[in-house]
């Protein structure tokens, strides 16, 4: 009895994270329409980390925010709006990419990621830049 109890609880708390994968802009252009300015794959790079770990739905505002904030420092303010309420009107949409949020967890999206699941998240990149954008979405505020 004592075996079956331990490999049943063993098998609720057992925790993957599927390996990272982006596509950049999810439906919607690279980079700015008639102009020289950056490409957003970055900023919707630091974006889709987030929306690979998941979590709260603050934590998801959060992310959408920034990902704003990060577009209009690539190009300008209609952009980062643009995509911010893409974002945000898109999770209402009954259309769905595979890249919805906490869509590489296999525990609970929406629950707040646990150390375990940032320190895996970090290892995958080892970058300081994705280090920092964890930080902020990420930290208690």
């Amino acid at each position: 009895m004592k075996i079956l109890l331990f490999l049943f609880s063993f098998s609720i708390y057992s925790f993957e994270l599927k390996p990272f994968e982006t596509d950049g802009c999810t439906f919607i252009i690279d980079k700015p329409i008639f102009s020289k300015k950056k490409s957003f794959k970055y900023c919707c790079f630091l974006h889709d980390i987030s929306y690979w770990i998941g979590g709260s739905r603050d934590q998801r505002s959060r992310s959408d925010k920034e990902l704003r904030r990060c577009i209009k420092n690539e190009s300008n303010g209609f952009y980062g709006t643009i995509f911010y309420f893409g974002v945000r009107t898109g999770h209402l949409s009954p259309i769905k990419s595979r890249f919805k949020w906490g869509w590489g967890r296999s525990d609970d999206n929406f629950s707040v990621p646990t150390s375990f699941v940032l320190d895996k998240a970090d290892e995958q990149f080892n970058r300081a830049d994705v280090k920092n954008y964890l930080k902020t979405i990420y930290s208690k505020k």
